[in-house]
This record gives C-alpha cells, structure tokens and sequence, in this order.
C-alpha cells in the first residue's frame, strides 16, 4: 500500500502540482502574526500569482527553499516577493532566473532543498536582509522560531499575515522513532516541536525557515499532519548541505 500511495504522489508531482503534494505533509498552527521587519530574511516563492511555499536569502542574488516547491524544472515559472509582511502584496517581486533542485527523493523526503537566483539583486534595507547559514549540528532542545504564510489549521485556508512560532529541536533519535510507520528520517533532517504537539508549521510553509541565534538551521520540509502529538516538523538539515551551497552559489 505504501509503495502505491508514493507512485501516485510521484505521478501527481511530475504532473506540475502547484505546491508539494505528499501525504507526509508540506509542512503555522499556534503561533502569532508578525512582521518582516523582524524576520527581513524570508520571502514568498510564487508560482505565477500564487503563493506555494517559503524561501529565505542568503545573500543579494541567491534564496534557499526546499526542493517539493519546485515542481516544475523551467525557472520562469517562478517568482519571488521580498521585503513583505504579506504573501500577495507588498515588497518587491522579482523573476527567478535558475535553480539547482537537488537529488530530491519523494519517497523518503531526502534532500528537500534547492537554490533559487533571480534574475536581478535584491536591494538590502531595513525589510531585505540575508541570513547567516547553520554551520554544524544544534543542540537538542534548542529554541528555534519558524516562519510562513501557511495555512492556520490543518486542511484550512493560508495565512496572508507572516506567522511565526517557537519550537524546540528535538533529538534525532526520539523524531525517528516517532517517524518508524513513516520510514523514519536520514541524517540529512532534523526535528523541532512540542510532544504534546499543538504548534507546527503546516502546508504552505514549505520551504521556510527554521532559524535559531540569527541562523538558519532548517528549512520546513514534511511531517505527519500539522501539530499532532508525538509527530514534530521534520526540517532539512541546513549544516548537512553546506558543501553543496558554496558550491553551487559561492556562499
């Protein structure tokens, strides 16, 4: 049953679904609105007018956002609004120009990341910054804030508003057994979220920042649902892919 559930998956995103669709969720539930000014890093990766997932600047050229958010290859499908406390309006927007969509397995949600450059820099100012990239592994417990404009509850309507939550990273030993019926996580993930549950990112969010002491330390990638108990957000693991960043953006 699995393995029919992930061909039709793999089917529905090569067809060019407009956002991720996996049953493991593109994964804010709980948490409160704020503004860009605060997080000046995030932007809302477009496909045409649509908001589809998160994304955040790592320096005037180059975003990171996760590679279920690409499903089409061809980067003029592609937009991207900066400097905004809203998905829809505000900022600047500007054309994407090239990705690099890692070896992505739908499968198991490994190496959920891509790099995307626009077509022209970003201005930086006070709403338009980049942040600095997680170096090496966090530690457990670690308080951690993620972003987005994703949907408010599980299966309901996104957020216009920027929300952010605080989470705790959690040990990856305790996250893959809670992930065992799902295949568990690689060490390329890592995970953040309260036992009891109640706070998550959610679908929409995708692509987001994880971030924690002004560093980007995960990128929101996938989970069961959004703020079930005993199930926290599964990240991609930004220090796992530091080679492979420098390497494809110089950063």
């Amino acid at each position: 049953m699995a393995a029919i559930r992930f061909l039709v998956l793999a089917f529905l995103f090569a067809c060019g679904a407009s956002e991720p669709i996996n049953e493991k969720e593109g994964r804010i539930i709980g948490g409160t609105t704020t503004t860009i000014t605060s997080y000046p890093y995030i932007a809302s990766l477009h496909k045409g007018t649509e908001h589809i997932c998160g994304a955040t600047i790592i320096n005037s050229e180059w975003l990171v956002t996760a590679a279920s958010c690409i499903s089409i290859p061809n980067a003029r499908e592609y937009l991207v609004r900066v400097g905004s406390t809203y998905s829809s309006s505000g900022g600047n927007v500007y054309q994407v120009s090239k990705i690099y969509r890692h070896e992505f397995d739908l499968n198991t949600m490994d190496n959920d990341i891509a790099l995307v450059r626009l077509s022209t820099g970003v201005i930086f100012g006070t709403n338009v910054q980049s942040i600095t990239l997680q170096e090496s592994d966090v530690s457990d417990g670690t308080s951690a804030t993620v972003l987005g404009w994703g949907t408010i509850s599980e299966g309901g309507a996104q957020s216009n508003i920027l929300k952010q939550v605080v989470v705790p990273v959690v040990g990856f030993h305790s996250c893959n057994t809670s992930y065992a019926t799902y295949g568990g996580i690689t060490d390329n993930m890592l995970c953040a979220g309260y036992n009891e549950g109640g706070v998550d990112a959610c679908q929409g969010d995708t692509g987001g920042p994880l971030v924690a002491s002004g560093h980007l330390i995960g990128i929101v990638s996938w989970g069961a649902g959004c703020g079930h108990s005993t199930f926290p957000g599964v990240y991609t693991k930004v220090s796992a892919y530091r080679d492979w960043i420098k390497d494809k953006t110089g950063v």
